[in-house]
């Protein structure tokens, strides 16, 4: 099949036809014509896929907060690495290396989806600094 050549496309209010800027190259045939569209149809398809994967690689390098949190877990606490990003909402990590090294396994997970609403905690003193989500 040849690489170039003129491609129309009908559509109900218009029509459009594309074609080479070279005045020797001549229109596609019928099975050439749809051949290169579905060619075209399909990198168009990888291109927006790639797309996508890219914005999400870059949703989920974007950290919105991160820090070190006390979890309540069977009346004790314990210390969590949190962090929030757009992905995964609130992920819980057991140390600081883990929400780099392993940011698709957190302990636990939160996501944005699930969260109805983020205060901060009413009580004494020792609430001080507490959230309750």
């Amino acid at each position: 099949m040849p690489t170039s050549g003129a491609i129309q496309i009908k559509g109900k209010a218009a029509n459009w036809l594309m074609y080479p800027c070279s005045a020797d190259e001549v229109p596609l045939s019928g099975s050439e014509y749809e051949q290169a569209l579905e060619q075209w149809l399909s990198s168009l398809k990888s291109t927006a896929k790639e797309a996508r994967a890219q914005q999400e690689n870059a949703a989920r390098d974007s950290v919105l907060q991160q820090l070190w949190v006390e979890l309540e877990d069977e009346d004790d606490w314990k210390p969590y690495y949190c962090v929030l990003n757009v992905v995964h909402g609130l992920a819980f990590y057991e140390d600081k290396e883990d929400s780099v090294h392993n940011a698709d396994e957190p302990v636990l997970e939160l996501p944005l989806d699930q969260m109805k609403s983020a205060s901060r905690a009413p009580g004494i003193d020792f609430y001080d600094g507490v959230i309750d989500v």
